[in-house]
């Protein structure tokens, strides 16, 4: 019986001639983002908060762990639903990037820290060039260094088909 795999399951588990060698997919590290967004925490609440009207294409879910913080939300996901492709040039990058200041959102004094989900385009079909936070799962294990990203004065830009979690 032939192997069935599509492009968008999470990994390839065998070599085959028409998907290539065995590897995850770019898709992967959208669930190392889910899994750090809930959490551990067995006291974990997600919600998913109105987009702002000058960026419908932004989705942002709160996520509260009195475990972490005791008073406000712990982490935030944003999503820049735009779509940009691999193809994209500079200026229609730069049409669907959306810029937050999440001031507001951090503890008194303190900036954010976040890591980043990203690829060269949503139709990238390379995982060594898909990344969180700075780290390639090619083959399904961290390759390359961990980057932790600092806002202190809590702007953030998110490029379109990218992600942040914010930590307060």
């Amino acid at each position: 019986m032939p192997t069935i795999i599509g492009q968008y399951d999470l990994w390839y588990p065998v070599p085959t001639d028409r998907y290539g060698s065995a590897r995850a997919s770019p898709s992967f590290v959208a669930y190392l983002l889910i899994a750090e967004a809930v959490g551990s925490s067995a006291q974990t609440q997600l919600t998913l908060l109105p987009s702002p009207p000058s960026h419908p294409q932004l989705a942002a879910y709160a996520i509260w762990d009195p475990v972490v913080r005791p008073s406000g939300p712990a982490r935030l996901a944003l999503l820049n639903l735009a779509v940009r492709n691999v193809t994209a040039s500079e200026e229609e990058k730069a049409e669907v990037a959306v810029s937050v200041d999440l001031s507001g959102w951090a503890s008194e004094g303190n900036g954010v820290k976040l890591k980043r989900m990203t690829a060269p385009g949503l139709d990238s079909k390379d995982s060594g060039s898909v990344t969180w936070a700075g780290q390639s799962y090619e083959n399904g294990t961290a390759s390359g260094v961990e980057m932790i990203e600092v806002s202190q004065d809590g702007k953030v830009t998110i490029e379109g088909s990218e992600a942040v979690l914010v930590f307060f």
